[in-house]
């Protein structure tokens, strides 16, 4: 069913114990087909991003303050989300069923990025 929150939790020693960090209420939002498909990519120790499946495509929730404050932008790729790859807060590369993506301002905008293959290149 759809995912009304998502936990974060971290350990600082291999995996023993672990402390919740943060949940993130994803309820409530434009979709009620919302689902969590790639889970969270951290870009650093205070930079997290979250990807949920709409209907409309992704919506990215990112953080920048450990998960303090949560910043959600709706207009994500189109497709069902296969992985995100954080490199900071404002780049990250998200592979759904519809392409490789990427955005270079903190989730506002997202663009198909394309790739030429084929005889006569090198």
């Amino acid at each position: 069913g759809p995912i009304e929150r998502v936990a974060i939790y971290s350990t600082a020693d291999d995996g023993t114990t672990w402390d919740l960090v943060t949940v993130v209420d994803t309820a409530g939002r434009p979709s009620p087909e919302r689902r969590v498909a790639a889970g969270v990519a951290f870009a650093s120790h205070s930079t997290w991003w979250i990807a949920v499946v709409t209907q409309t495509g992704a919506e990215t929730t990112v953080t920048v303050d450990g998960g303090t404050t949560w910043q959600t932008y709706v207009d994500g790729p189109s497709g069902t989300v296969l992985e995100v790859q954080a490199f900071d807060d404002q780049t990250a590369w998200m592979t759904t069923t519809d392409g490789l993506f990427s955005t270079f301002d903190g989730a506002r905008t997202w663009n198909r990025m394309q790739a030429d293959f084929g005889a006569g290149r090198s």
